[in-house]
């Protein structure tokens, strides 16, 4: 994961280089290696609309895995509590549901990744072509950006569950209805 996550902060830095180093100041930092401008990642006109999108999508996928995980297992106390008496260990009782959640949280964004570009186009991709910018590099972003959301959704989805089935577990390992 944290490949993934060096791998989306290296491409997002190399998307934003300025190639072509007009000389302004305003264009960004300078590179001492280059010569160059560059606007870096985390500059906020960057930063504010990508933690935007991030946080809204991460919101639905929270939502998502802890509305089915919460739903499976309490309509299944019995299973569980039989791997308790069997010897499991807690997350080892609910590693099933926590991971149907974890896949039913993906499913929307799993469906985005396939639709793109083939059926609709995403507000960015349309906004970059109507101000004039490079169509592959409009793809480009885009693609970073769903590579970004599939990223921080996964981690979502696997933080609010493991949390949850911390919830439903008293310190004696023993199943508590939330």
């Amino acid at each position: 994961m944290v490949y993934v996550g060096n791998f989306l902060i290296k491409m997002l830095n190399f998307k934003i280089y300025n190639k072509e180093g007009r000389g302004k100041r305003e264009e960004g930092r300078r590179n001492k290696k280059e010569g160059k401008y560059m606007n870096l990642w985390y500059e906020p006109q960057y930063l504010i609309p990508l933690v935007g999108i991030v946080l809204g999508n991460a919101m639905n996928t929270a939502a998502i895995a802890g509305e089915r995980l919460v739903s499976t297992i309490n309509s299944s106390p019995v299973e569980i509590e039989t791997y308790l008496s069997l010897g499991a260990t807690s997350q080892q009782a609910v590693a099933k549901y926590r991971k149907d959640a974890v896949r039913a949280a993906l499913i929307p964004t799993l469906n985005l990744m396939m639709v793109v570009g083939i059926v609709t186009l995403p507000g960015i991709v349309t906004g970059q072509l109507l101000s004039g910018v490079n169509p592959l590099d409009a793809v480009a972003y885009q693609i970073l950006i769903i590579f970004l959301l599939a990223f921080a959704n996964l981690i979502t989805s696997l933080l609010v569950t493991y949390g949850l089935c911390r919830q439903f577990f008293n310190q004696d390992a023993q199943l508590q209805n939330l």
